[in-house]
């Protein structure tokens, strides 16, 4: 079996959770649109995608955000505040630093260019040897080149790394460039499935 020496983490669906709450209904009613519109502007925007892929800011993007929504500034800085207002797996993140000294760690996620400073209480080289966010590198993923960067920048094989994701897409995007890869569905079972992985070391 193939020595492990890394694992890759997706933040967003795996390290951080949004609250219960719907952000975007709570939203939408404030700024008079529905929760479709609301979402549409938000998530699923041209002017996120450029944000995604560092073709503009995310302070950029934040503002033509605001500008649709009819919002102040402050309000904006509101709004992206409880955009980000979520739950961090703390049980998780434990589990990682208790592997550290044996294994490199790294972060592969699809964020603009405010979120580095946004998590870094959370994500950071304290933990992460290397952190790639998309608007870093100009391609999301299931793109390979936002792997290919973070293999880089590691120094490890493909083969030699376990990377782990909540979307099937991106797993097996991974899986095609023969990294070994997890889909995430909760926490005992992704750490479960890594412990196979990582036992055999």
């Amino acid at each position: 079996m193939i020595q492990i020496k890394a694992i890759l983490i997706d933040i967003g669906g795996v390290l951080w959770k949004p609250r219960k709450i719907p952000f975007s209904d709570s939203w939408a009613a404030r700024c008079g649109v529905s929760a479709e519109a609301f979402d549409q502007i938000v998530y699923n925007s041209e002017w996120g995608a450029q944000a995604l892929t560092g073709n503009i800011s995310g302070d950029e993007m934040w503002a033509i955000i605001g500008e649709r929504l009819g919002l102040s500034h402050a309000e904006r800085k509101e709004c992206e505040k409880e955009y980000w207002a979520g739950i961090w797996d703390i049980e998780f993140l434990d589990y990682c630093r208790t592997l550290k000294p044996r294994y490199k760690f790294g972060i592969v996620s699809d964020a603009d260019s405010n979120a580095r400073e946004i998590v870094k209480i959370w994500i950071n080289e304290a933990l992460f040897d290397v952190i790639v966010f998309s608007s870093d590198v100009g391609a999301c993923k299931p793109n390979p080149l936002i792997f290919h960067c973070a293999l880089e920048q590691l120094g490890v094989d493909a083969s030699a790394t376990v990377f782990i994701d909540d979307r099937r897409i991106n797993v097996n995007s991974a899986k095609e460039l023969g990294a070994q890869a997890i889909h995430y569905k909760n926490r005992n079972q992704v750490l479960a499935a890594l412990k196979e992985y990582i036992s055999h070391k």
